[in-house]
């Protein structure tokens, strides 16, 4: 894939180092629904042949994103995203082999899904400020309820940034 760009500024900045032209090419390795529950899944062996279907599409990129786009656990456990990780460090090994040489970069994107929410511990003060927010979502601009709310994705945050 070719993308060309033109940026485009109101104001030079030093600080901004991106050239008025840029062309570049981008692979985007989308990554996503694995659900893994346990140590035999099959998803488990595939890290290479995955980078090695991408190699097929694109031989020299300037940039890889690997777009981890939710569910890779089954259920949000921790056992679960240590799996997930070392799937997604032998991806990243296989990557830097193939185009690491070459001079791409290689950025890591990961965005949860409701699968990698573990729900085992229940809350009550949680379910009864969900309930508060479907009557008046107002009550969730309240900083603390982001606290309240998200330690389901504990593992996954862990997982992202291990």
């Amino acid at each position: 894939m070719r993308i060309s760009t033109r940026a485009t500024r109101s104001r030079e900045s030093a600080r901004d180092p991106l050239p008025k032209d840029v062309e570049m090419k981008v692979a985007i390795l989308h990554v996503g629904d694995a659900h893994i529950v346990g140590a035999n899944e099959e998803v488990l062996t595939r890290a290479k042949r995955i980078v090695d279907a991408a190699r097929l599409v694109e031989s020299a990129p300037d940039l890889c994103i690997v777009a981890l786009t939710g569910d890779l656990a089954f259920s949000g456990r921790p056992a679960q995203f240590a799996l997930a990780r070392t799937l997604v460090d032998e991806m990243l090994r296989h990557l830097r082999d193939a185009w690491g040489g070459e001079g791409a970069e290689i950025r890591v994107v990961a965005i949860p899904g409701n699968h990698d929410c573990d729900f085992s511990a229940p809350s009550l003060v949680r379910d009864e400020l969900i309930a508060a927010i479907a009557k008046d979502p107002r009550v969730a601009e309240d900083p603390a309820a982001i606290g309240v709310c998200t330690p389901p994705l504990n593992a996954f945050f862990a997982f992202r940034d291990g």
